[in-house]
């Protein structure tokens, strides 16, 4: 859902000149592929092995799941940062990997435009579409907040049981914009959106963005 939501956004910030698809961005964030990319553990010596990657990952291959880095995220401590700087498993845009690629992708345009990524979606998606339920952060907006959906999980004896939707966090103490899936939006809200994309509204991006965004998946 979020992941959408994220690959219309960062297109218009191709539009607009803020950052171009195939352009390395190592220099904006470094902690992609800062470990290079995993070969092996060595047994002996309980370490892992890394060797440097030769192409440099760009914003392309993060919204088209070609980022290399793992998909098993720890999920834990507050930003991006914490829960997505792992090793690559390959070069990248060389073979597809699920990964918090989105959630960089989200981040590169926090770093380039000063401001949250929600706020970008809000002037560029939310407010031409007319959503209003919708946000990364439901415990600042009780509009959003005191609606969240009942969340049904396994105990650890495997019995089911309803999780407290104010109490339960999704995100494991996230407070990044989390653009893989770190949307809160009502299905109506959302519907507006999902309705929009397909009939390539001029709102949102220009009838050439929409075909590169076809050509990312």
């Amino acid at each position: 859902m979020t992941k959408l939501l994220t690959a219309v956004a960062c297109m218009q910030a191709v539009e607009a000149g803020i950052v171009r698809l195939d352009e390395p961005i190592s220099k904006i964030l470094p902690e992609v592929g800062k470990y290079g990319i995993l070969t092996r553990f060595d047994d002996e010596k309980n370490e892992s092995v890394y060797m440097q990657q030769k192409t440099p990952v760009t914003l392309r291959p993060l919204l088209a799941k070609w980022g290399a880095s793992r998909g098993e995220l720890p999920w834990t401590g507050p930003t991006v940062e914490h829960k997505a700087t792992l090793p690559l498993l390959f070069e990248p845009s060389t073979s597809f990997r699920y990964s918090g690629g989105f959630d960089w992708a989200g981040n590169l345009m926090e770093r380039f435009t000063r401001n949250t990524f929600e706020q970008f979606m809000i002037e560029g998606i939310f407010e031409p579409l007319g959503i209003k339920n919708i946000t990364f952060y439901p415990d600042r907006r009780p509009g959003v907040s005191n609606h969240l959906a009942t969340v049904s999980m396994l105990s650890e004896t495997g019995e089911g049981l309803a999780a407290h939707a104010a109490t339960f966090d999704p995100l494991f103490g996230g407070k990044d914009c989390l653009d893989c899936g770190g949307a809160y939006v009502s299905a109506s809200d959302y519907f507006k959106f999902l309705h929009a994309v397909p009939r390539r509204d001029s709102r949102m991006l220009k009838p050439e963005s929409y075909d590169e965004l076809s050509r990312l998946g």
